[in-house]
């Protein structure tokens, strides 16, 4: 939605419903790192956001715009990673878990040679499978921040020389 053409203001709104199915290293492993299980379920749920796009409208959509929004998901038989004692991790099934949060992103390109893309996401992943041992904790694998910002030159159409730098914690 957005209340005028020339405001630089957008207000946008996404719910539904998903599955994921489990990917084949999932399923089978890498031989390495990464322990296959093929008894995986897939992961269905229900995720809705909101958000808020200011951009500066002399700029237009590529120039200058600022992203903000909260979400949430609710998951069934969510697959995450579980590190056992042997440094390997086994995809397994959480019976039922929620992830809520916050996103932010910065896009600049103020000339059209320089391009700048920065992120920045806070997030809550919970465990809500009735279980003592692990009901309210965490979900492992998923970090509660998670950073990247990228700028690149852009020399033509074909050609970008850039760096991109990620950061996650927690």
């Amino acid at each position: 939605w957005r209340p005028g053409v020339s405001s630089g203001l957008a207000v946008r709104f996404n719910a539904g419903r998903y599955l994921r199915v489990p990917d084949l290293t999932e399923l089978f492993g890498d031989r390495g790192a990464l322990i296959g299980n093929p008894d995986l379920v897939p992961e269905t749920g229900v995720q809705w956001d909101v958000g808020v796009r200011l951009e500066r409208p002399d700029w237009g959509s590529d120039g200058l715009s600022f992203d903000a929004c909260v979400f949430e998901n609710h998951a069934k038989d969510s697959i995450v990673s579980i590190q056992n004692s042997q440094r390997t991790s086994v995809p397994v099934n959480v019976g039922r878990a929620r992830t809520r949060g916050v996103e932010t992103s910065l896009s600049l390109l103020a000339v059209p040679w320089l391009d700048s893309q920065s992120t920045l996401t806070w997030m809550e992943p919970q465990n809500l499978t009735a279980r003592s041992d692990v009901e309210g904790k965490r979900l492992p694998g998923l970090p509660v921040w998670d950073g990247r910002q990228s700028t690149s030159l852009v020399l033509d159409d074909r050609l970008r020389v850039g760096h991109t730098f990620a950061y996650a914690a927690g």
